[in-house]
């Protein structure tokens, strides 16, 4: 009965369509016949307790809302009550959007997520036809048959407004959409960031069908190509789907349908798949959108890293343009026989253009969301394809050059899963390759596989990639020059990231300082990365001091290295930002994250992974700093999160380094509201850490250092919520847990655990469970001459938890040992922009002066081994039994 009458209202939609957009915005209109035209499904899979908390925090539902819905009798008459409601909010509510939100963010078992996630799909994958009057129909009849009469162009087929000029100069158009920010001249960078990218994605369609628009049939796409497509295609952008009117729909299924004699065979043996340039059609029309205002910004700024970028943003336009045209073609399956897209010139000047990769990342992403095309996935399908199928092994290096820097492509944009996929056939390649000369190119293949897996948190496949490398560097060290054929800091690099991400602090340091040690000087991306990958390894040993010399140091030789619009200069300021929240907390660390989000947003524009890793971090600055009075960091959480399960695969673990600062900004919300609002907050951040915990439980094991922290973050949570029996069993299982992960008694984290328990015991009335907590995190905690934030509260707490039981004798005692400590343990020198910005000693000179440090030591650790062994010695000897003379005893008898 359900299903006929909402078919009904499905014809009763349509027929009163044009009716239903008077007095609406046409994207408002088009979201409310999302719901209507999903209503069965909607009805049929939704629970509405998944998602009625969410809409009510973010107010799209009112009190009132909330008591008319749950007033139906049955679940499904609740989920009609939502879906009738949602429509009448206003435009400025953005209720679909936050609907979405709900579904995606709802806490469920992963069955149900994925029926939501699919239900997303439909709504966002709906098109609805624009109403068409009578006469606009007869004019789109008469324009057929005026179009159909063309035949000057018989190899392609008529397209609507074909224009005369077939200009590619960025500055020809000037109605062209804006695809990024603008920002003001104001000291360089600007802190106003306006939503031009959300407001491109999220508009409709306007004007004709292009050359290449509507994703082909999928006959029409090769068998072998269709199996070669993972999946997965990666991160999917949230975005709304314009709705083409009956003329262009009936444009589009002309031009699907490819000629016969178009259709793609196998390829000939003597065809060349490396094509030169493609020209384009006369009837070509190009749907690239350039935000005319931010380029003229660019030219006309006083800065000269603007104007520089404004250069490169020209080169990496025209590159695109040239790549638009060779999609083109491949969808309508008319590139030249034999020419395969991941080899054509197009795609090399793209691939090869290494340096400025990170700028054609919004022109990718702007594509997929408002044109449904995938150019990435496409060129990664037909490259897997091509050498599944390449018999010819003559242009192996050009073949070769042109995965690895695919690889790079699409590790950088997010593409995790689908960059290791393509690893595969990479992989099967380099095995027809007979002879030693294939040797290089597979170690090169097997590091990039660990960076791979280490991203996609696969430690045990990270590994194997290891030992493989390992292996391939015996064989090659065998050649004549063979070392000096091999730079191994890359490998180093990732040796140390998988082991400190599975808990091995030393190993994890070790191998840090011997990526720092090995990288060649010329590898100037591998440098910064060690640098950055160095202060984390040394921050996690406490070894603060080098810690931020190793930080400010990757700022600065990043920025002459690559200037100030590049990604490695942004990792950099990322990095000294997480230095800065963990031991300087200071407002210095909040203005570097707000630069880093200002340069990732004129680079990425507004939309990208690396722009929410920007959000992210700002929002961890902005608690780490207690700059909560206008609650910018529970936004910029909020921001990060959605950018990220926007790029990101459902499952992928980066997501809930996400959703973990989700979580404390929930709670540091909540610690800052009212009374009567300050629940919902817990509640919301209970549901995300509970799903945080699962995923790295499933990915990491229960006894492991990311789980243990995750656990103590949830004792946090229900600490919050009165649950006190949970938060304390949690606390106190994560303190355990620590401490069998890590066997030392100074280890931080294990202590920092502890701490946190024992604060919490002596606000639940358990002072002297508390206070043995507190001494044991105090007294084993070696600091490193550097004020330690945790630290200090620890002393602050366990001296009032012993005046409160009356024992003022330690209670002074500790007093006398806080003061000290403060003065042992000042907090770091206070930096400034003229300390990173300063000109960077030569990397050999840093190397040498570094090399000579840790010389230094070595000997020094050397030196205070051997005298603890002497103590060791001695104290042996001291306490060993003396030997009996019988002799002189019997002759003093």
């Amino acid at each position: 009965m359900e299903s006929i009458t909402a078919q009904k209202r499905q014809v009763h939609d349509q027929e009163d369509l044009g009716s239903s957009l008077k007095g609406r915005s046409p994207i408002q209109a088009q979201n409310d016949l999302r719901l209507r035209v999903n209503r069965i499904a909607i009805v049929q899979e939704l629970k509405v307790d998944h998602v009625l908390l969410y809409l009510r925090e973010q107010d799209i539902l009112t009190e009132e809302d909330e008591i008319a819905i749950c007033a139906g009798t049955q679940p499904q008459d609740q989920v009609r009550l939502l879906i009738d409601i949602l429509p009448t909010k206003s435009k400025s509510s953005d209720w679909y959007k936050h609907f979405c939100i709900s579904l995606k963010t709802a806490n469920v078992p992963i069955e149900t997520r994925k029926k939501y996630n699919y239900l997303i799909d439909f709504m966002e994958n709906t098109i609805i036809e624009k109403p068409v009057s009578r006469k606009a129909n007869q004019e789109s009849t008469e324009m057929r048959e005026k179009m159909n009469s063309i035949t000057s162009f018989s190899k392609y087929s008529p397209l609507p407004n074909i224009s005369g000029s077939n200009s590619t100069s960025p500055e020809s158009n000037q109605n062209e959409a804006s695809l990024s920010p603008r920002y003001s001249n104001e000291g360089g960078f600007s802190h106003q960031r306006a939503a031009h990218v959300n407001q491109v994605l999220s508009s409709t369609l306007q004007g004709s069908l292009p050359y290449h628009q509507g994703a082909p049939p999928v006959n029409q796409v090769p068998a072998s190509i269709r199996q070669a497509t993972p999946s997965n295609p990666g991160p999917q952008p949230h975005h709304q789907v314009a709705a083409p009117s009956n003329h262009e729909l009936q444009l589009h299924r002309q031009m699907a349908a490819p000629p016969p004699q178009q259709q793609q065979t196998a390829i000939p043996p003597k065809a060349n798949p490396f094509s030169d340039q493609l020209e384009a059609p006369e009837n070509f029309q190009s749907v690239l959108k350039v935000d005319q205002a931010h380029l003229q910004y660019l030219k006309a700024s006083d800065n000269p890293s603007d104007n520089d970028l404004y250069k490169q943003e020209q080169h990496v336009l025209a590159n695109m343009r040239h790549l638009e045209l060779a999609f083109a073609f491949q969808r309508r399956n008319e590139l030249p026989p034999g020419v395969i897209l991941c080899f054509s010139k197009a795609v090399q000047e793209v691939l090869f253009d290494i340096n400025h990769h990170h700028l054609y990342f919004k022109y990718f992403i702007y594509f997929k969301a408002m044109h449904m095309m995938d150019i990435a996935q496409t060129i990664t399908g037909t490259y897997r394809y091509a050498l599944d199928n390449q018999k010819d092994i003559q242009q192996k290096d050009l073949i070769l050059k042109i995965g690895f820097h695919l690889v790079d492509f699409l590790q950088e944009y997010g593409y995790f899963q689908q960059a290791e996929m393509t690893m595969e056939p990479l992989m099967r390649y380099l095995g027809k390759i007979e002879g030693t000369e294939s040797l290089i190119p597979q170690f090169e293949a097997n590091v990039r596989l660990m960076s791979l897996r280490n991203m996609n948190f696969d430690f045990h496949g990270a590994s194997q990639a290891y030992y493989a490398a390992q292996r391939l560097v015996s064989q090659i060290e065998l050649l004549s020059f063979g070392k000096d054929l091999l730079d191994c800091g890359e490998m180093y690099l990732q040796t140390s990231v998988m082991m400190r991400e599975k808990g091995s602090i030393g190993p994890g340091y070790s191998w840090a300082q011997k990526a720092l040690e090995e990288v060649e000087p010329d590898n100037h991306r591998t440098i910064i990365r060690v640098l950055c990958n160095a202060v984390q390894a040394y921050a996690a040993k406490w070894n603060v001091k080098r810690g931020e010399q190793l930080a400010i140091q990757a700022v600065k030789q990043s920025r002459v290295m690559f200037g100030v619009y590049h990604p490695m200069y942004v990792l950099a300021l990322q990095q000294y930002v997480i230095f800065s929240n963990e031991f300087r907390r200071d407002e210095f660390g909040v203005e570097v994250a707000r630069v880093a989000l200002d340069i990732a947003e004129k680079m990425y524009g507004q939309h990208g992974l690396q722009v929410a890793e920007c959000h992210k971090l700002l929002a961890e600055a902005l608690m780490a700093n207690e700059v909560i009075h206008n609650e910018e960091y529970s936004q910029q959480a909020h921001t990060a999160f959605r950018m990220a399960m926007d790029h990101l695969p459902g499952q992928h673990p980066k997501l809930s380094l996400f959703r973990i600062t989700l979580v404390r900004s929930l709670i540091t919300k909540g610690d800052n509201s009212p009374e009567e609002t300050k629940m919902s907050s817990y509640v919301w951040a209970e549901k995300e850490v509970t799903m945080a915990m699962n995923d790295f439980g499933t990915l990491f094991g229960g006894l492991s250092i990311p789980s243990a922290q995750v656990l103590n973050l949830h004792g946090t949570v229900m600490a919050r919520l009165d649950k006190i029996e949970e938060s304390e069993k949690a606390l106190n299982d994560a303190a355990v847990k620590l401490k069998l992960c890590q066997q030392l008694k100074s280890s931080p984290l294990m202590n920092q655990a502890r701490a946190v328990l024992g604060m919490f015991l002596v606000e639940i009335d358990k002072p002297m469970q508390g206070i043995g907590f507190l001494k044991q995190a105090i007294e084993n905690t070696e600091t490193p001459d550097v004020y330690i934030a945790w630290v200090n509260e620890s002393y602050e707490g366990l001296v009032d938890a012993l005046i409160s039981v009356g024992n003022n004798k330690q209670a002074h005692e500790y007093k006398t040992k806080w003061i000290e400590w403060k003065n042992d343990n000042l907090p770091l020198q206070e930096n400034r922009w003229i300390d990173l910005n300063r000109e960077p000693e030569p990397w050999e000179k840093f190397m040498e002066d570094f090399q000579l440090w840790i010389k230094r030591v070595n000997k020094i650790k050397g030196g205070l081994k051997k005298l603890s062994m002497m103590e060791k010695t001695v104290q042996i000897k001291n306490s060993k039994p003396q030997a009996v003379d019988f002799a002189q005893i019997v002759a003093a008898k």
